[in-house]
């Protein structure tokens, strides 16, 4: 019987010779399952594991991928509990990679302990130098396999421990694209470290740091930098310079979440945000595809969030393209919108004093119809936004119908 390291090396050489999913999982059925399962070390179904996915093959609904998970989360149990802490740094996180992409990619659910004790089994682990510049990777994966409420104090002590392992070794040859990582991994748990933070900040402002990196990083770095709340004046200033010298290849979504970025930043971020207006309104004229509802609410809010003297003139001229758009049938249908998204455009609404009935109304009718399910924050921001509505004869009845809830 070979040992855990023999038998994973001579997986690993099958494995390699592999072009899809499905012949990975092939090789399960043949030498696994159909053998009985015996002797399986968890070096080998991290690894089968791990090249499944690598693959990209859509085998969420396969039975041999079900098998295999359950091999490695129910059956294998007592090889997650005794055994996982021994192995290979490097095949646990690439077995954490793997199930992050199934979680968040892929819409798969996992039992939250299981996920834990994977996860968990990395505190103390030994990482080689050469396994350094890949903890940003492994961070953001641990943040995609979990939700919210999943993130505990221990979670939180691993990335703490990883992210630390990574500031103190990996900093020298620090590039944006491991740095948008790590923040993104950050902001998803809502990590924050004030300390790592700033570190991070000094080596995002060395020469050239920013030169030949791609504009998608550059928009995650500022997204995941004002969703933890973060803000060096310097180091804006850097990002937002690099963010308009590349404006012209800026797509859509990417500079929809910068402005969603700097309207967390406000009042330090006006200017910013005037900068990429006139983009902003090229980019709504030309009416882009595949915006979610979502998207029209963080929009709105921004909107409302930018709203003063200085920059009134281009709010209004922003909100009237949004509501052309919105208006279009074949682009975008009210219905989409949530309570919640009805209510915060309501807020933006209200705040920008907008006065379009037919626009107004569609709004109105969407909240209205999820008036009795909505949460006591969103029924708040509906008294607010109900005041206003009141000073038009058509909206009356609602102000009626919100404080009778």
């Amino acid at each position: 019987m070979d040992n855990p390291q023999s038998a994973a090396k001579n997986l690993s050489i099958k494995l390699l010779e592999t072009e899809s999913s499905n012949q990975v999982l092939k090789i399960f059925e043949e030498d696994y399952i159909k053998s009985g399962m015996k002797d399986v070390y968890p070096q080998e179904l991290c690894l089968l594991l791990h090249f499944t996915v690598k693959h990209m093959g859509d085998v969420t609904n396969d039975i041999r991928m079900t098998t295999l998970l359950d091999m490695l989360f129910v059956r294998y149990e007592f090889l997650l509990m005794f055994r996982f802490e021994n192995l290979e740094f490097e095949i646990s996180a690439a077995t954490i990679w793997s199930l992050g992409v199934l979680v968040a990619y892929r819409g798969a659910e996992f039992p939250t302990e299981n996920k834990h004790k994977i996860i968990k089994s990395l505190k103390g682990a030994v990482v080689s130098p050469q396994s350094i510049s890949t903890i940003p990777s492994l961070i953001f994966s641990i943040s995609c396999m979990l939700q919210p409420q999943e993130v505990d104090d221990e979670i939180l002590s691993v990335m703490r421990e990883l992210s630390q392992l990574y500031i103190d070794d990996g900093l020298m040859l620090i590039e944006p694209l491991p740095v948008s990582s790590l923040l993104m991994g950050w902001s998803r748990v809502q990590y924050h470290n004030e300390n790592f933070l700033h570190q991070l900040s000094e080596a995002m402002q060395r020469p050239r740091f920013f030169f030949a990196t791609q504009t998608q990083d550059v928009c995650n770095i500022i997204y995941s930098l004002a969703d933890l709340h973060f803000s060096d004046d310097k180091l804006m200033a850097s990002l937002h310079e690099v963010i308009m010298e590349r404006s012209e290849e800026l797509q859509p979504i990417n500079l929809f979440l910068v402005i969603q970025a700097y309207a967390r930043l406000v009042p330090k971020s006006r200017n910013f945000y005037l900068d990429l207006v006139p983009k902003l309104i090229e980019v709504i004229e030309k009416e882009p595809e595949n915006m979610t509802a979502m998207f029209y609410e963080k929009q709105w809010l921004s909107l409302a969030v930018f709203k003063g003297n200085s920059s009134d003139q281009y709010t209004n001229r922003v909100a009237k393209e949004l509501m052309k758009l919105m208006n279009r049938q074949d682009k975008f249908s009210y219905s989409d919108l949530s309570g919640t998204d009805a209510s915060n455009i309501l807020i933006a609404i209200t705040s920008l004093k907008i006065s379009k009935v037919k626009f107004v109304s569609n709004i109105v009718s969407v909240a209205e119809h999820h008036l009795k399910s909505m949460s006591n924050f969103d029924l708040i921001n509906m008294v607010k936004s109900s005041h206003y509505l009141r000073s038009m004869p058509e909206f009356q009845s609602c102000y009626t119908r919100v404080h009778s809830e």
